[in-house]
């Protein structure tokens, strides 16, 4: 019995091991990434909604990083989120929710 737990204990650790690794090296092909234009912004948003209109976009900051303010109709729901897009990375830094849609 102690056998089976050390079996599965290595291997949780091998998995958390080869997460952080695959983190780490995604982190580091984005900080070499080129600046994300608003067209891809907006698909970005859209994707991080699954789905949906583009209402409006607009830059802004969004806690000291330079951000596409993407709002969102989202599909096959009645009200729009607001998604924060890094310029630089495409990293989604939130999703909001902001209204109803008209």
């Amino acid at each position: 019995m102690q056998d089976l737990k050390a079996v599965m204990i290595a291997g949780a650790v091998a998995v958390c091991i080869a997460s952080a690794g695959a983190v780490s090296r995604a982190g580091a092909q984005r900080a070499d990434a080129k600046p994300v234009g608003e067209s891809q912004a907006e698909q970005i948003a859209i994707r991080a909604c699954h789905g949906g209109t583009v209402k409006s976009e607009r830059s802004t900051m969004m806690h000291g990083v330079p951000a596409y303010a993407v709002e969102v109709n989202v599909a096959g729901k009645a009200f729009i989120e607001k998604v924060s897009v890094a310029e630089k990375t495409g990293a989604v830094l939130g999703v909001t929710y902001a209204g109803q849609q008209a």
